[in-house]
Order: C-alpha cells, then sequence, then structure tokens
C-alpha cells in the first residue's frame, strides 16, 4: 500500500490519522503536487494528491479512503457500529466537508481582498465554537469514541493559527480547547541506519506508540534487543534518532515552568522526560530527509566550522 500524501494538506492529513489510528503498514510518499511526478498524479482524474494505491486499487477521494481502510482493517473501527450512529457520524462529516472545508481551504489560499477573508475567518470561528458545548458531554466529535469525524476535524482546529483564527480562551470554549491539547508538543525523528549512531549516548533515541506519540526518550540505545545486540540488528529493524526541533502551543510553553523538573529528566538530561513524566503527550513526525548532524560535542562543532570554512 503506497500513500501518495500532500504534506500540508488536511485532507491528506487526515488520512494520515487513519493509517496512524490502525497501526497500518503502509508506504507514504509525501510531496507537494508540483513536485509530484507526472505519473503519480495521472493516477486520479482530478490530477491532486492525495492518492492511495493498494494493490490494483487506486483512490483519489479522501473520505472513501478513510472508509476503505476502516473497511479493511476493522480494528481499532473508527465508525460506530449501530446504523444510526453511523449515519450521524457520516452526517457530521458531510457537513465538515460541505461548510467548514471550502471556508479553510479559502483561507489557505488567501487570494480574495483581505475584508472578505476576515468575514470567513469570523464565519469560520463562529461555527466551531458553536459545537464547543458538546465537548462537555463527550470526550471526543459528539461520540466517547475517537472516530472518522475526528479525522476530518482535528487538521482544520490545528490549523486556526496559520488562517488567522485565535480561538478565544474562555468558559464556553474551554471544552474545545482541551480536546484542541490532547497533542500538547510535537517533534521529529529519522530512522537509523549506522550502528554507532545507535549506540552514542549523544545521540537521543526515541521509542513510539502506535499512534506516533512518544514512549520514551532516552540516550541509550532504545529499543535494546535483547538476543540479537549485533551490528546487523539495525539492518533488520526499525530503531529511531530524536531530532532535537520541536512545535509548542503557546499556553504549554507557559505551563511548562510550573510543571518543575522530573527525576527522569535528571538523570537522562532530556528535558522532553519532563513533558512524558507529567502526563503530557509528544507527538513525533517521521522525517523522511536526512536531517544535517546535530552540534551536541566540540567535536561536532569542529566540524561544522569546517564544513562552513570550505
Amino acid at each position: 500500500m503506497i500513500f501518495y500524501s500532500d504534506r500540508d494538506d488536511h485532507y491528506s492529513q487526515r488520512v494520515r490519522i487513519v493509517l496512524a489510528e490502525k497501526d497500518i503498514t503502509a508506504e507514504i510518499k509525501e510531496a507537494k503536487p508540483e513536485e509530484t511526478p507526472e505519473d503519480i498524479l495521472s493516477i486520479s482524474p482530478y490530477h491532486k494528491l492525495p492518492i492511495l494505491v493498494d494493490r490494483d486499487l487506486a483512490i483519489h477521494d479522501p473520505s472513501v479512503m478513510m472508509e476503505y481502510l476502516d473497511e479493511r482493517f476493522p480494528h481499532p473501527p473508527l465508525l460506530p457500529v449501530y446504523p444510526v450512529a453511523r449515519a450521524n457520524s457520516r452526517t457530521l462529516m458531510l457537513r465538515i466537508d460541505r461548510e467548514w472545508c471550502p471556508i479553510v481551504d479559502t483561507l489557505i489560499a488567501a487570494e480574495l481582498p483581505e475584508k472578505e477573508l476576515l468575514k470567513l475567518r469570523e464565519e469560520l470561528l463562529h461555527e466551531i465554537s458553536s459545537i464547543a458545548p458538546t465537548f462537555k458531554e463527550f470526550k471526543f466529535f459528539m461520540n466517547d469514541e475517537f472516530t472518522l469525524v475526528d479525522c476530518c476535524f482535528a487538521p482544520i482546529l490545528w490549523r486556526l493559527p496559520s488562517v488567522g483564527i485565535k480561538l478565544p480562551v474562555n468558559r464556553h470554549l474551554k471544552p474545545l480547547l482541551d480536546y484542541q491539547k490532547e497533542v500538547f508538543v510535537s517533534t521529529a525523528c529519522h530512522s537509523i541506519s549506522d550502528y554507532n549512531d545507535f549506540i552514542n549516548p549523544n545521540n537521543v533515541k526515541v521509542v513510539l506508540d502506535k499512534n506516533s506519540q512518544a514512549l520514551y526518550f532516552s540516550r541509550a540505545p532504545i529499543p535494546f534487543p535483547r538476543d540479537d545486540f549485533t551490528q546487523k540488528i539495525i539492518e533488520r529493524k526499525e530503531f529511531y534518532k530524536h531530532i532535537g526541533i520541536y512545535a509548542y502551543r503557546a499556553k504549554f510553553l507557559k505551563d511548562f515552568n510550573r510543571i518543575g523538573e522530573a527525576e527522569l529528566e535528571d538523570i537522562e538530561k532530556l528535558e522532553q522526560l519532563r513533558i512524558l513524566y507529567a502526563g503530557y503527550k509528544i507527538g513525533v513526525v517521521k522525517s523522511i530527509d536526512t536531517p544535517f548532524p546535530g552540534v551536541d560535542t566540540p567535536e561536532d562543532l569542529e566540524r561544522v566550522r569546517k564544513f562552513f570554512s570550505n
């Protein structure tokens, strides 16, 4: 299975969320449409991303992709079992697609006069604010379980700041803000291909759960291959090196100072362990491109100086 994804597109992100929630093994190829080869774009009659290819099947509509994945990989289910509840979920998804997505797409394109964009921002803020009280009754979007509705809604909610919409902090919106903060911090990682990088304590390793959220960070080799700790293990198993770049919510940065240093943080000398110890979640994005080597030691600094002096 191959998923051709636009890295910045909220329609692509909803499908990536489904793949992550179900822990589906798929090759994800992320690019901008203008960077995508013509033979790939031609798979879709609309000539655009995203595109999901599974054997002889090619799907070019994100909603169809999500439901196909939910039916082909039924656990965990992302649509309710009972027909009425399932119909309600599909109705909510349709509302998001017909009423909210066109506004988001227009705001992202930013081709209209600022006066019209301001009006659209106010309209979208009003629409999203109107559903805030439901999150007091339900943990997720009109449901106690995470569903495809959340897969459609979350990418829009996370993009509000980038289109000039700030959710005001008040009692009415608090349930929605709590839902929005399900992931407080995001960072990145890259697959380790060199055994020396794996055992080097200056390279921080990270272990992920099925939802691409961090379970633990360590300077030690983790996960530790108990029965096969040889150089060839790198060729047979997947290990990840943490890339020390973070995306925070502004409110979280204020809260971080009040958490207090954790013992694990002091032992490993890794500030992100304070975040995990306090019960916050850290989302982790797997980088496709190999990052430039970090500067963690005097030797690293000297290497960088030589690089820029040439």
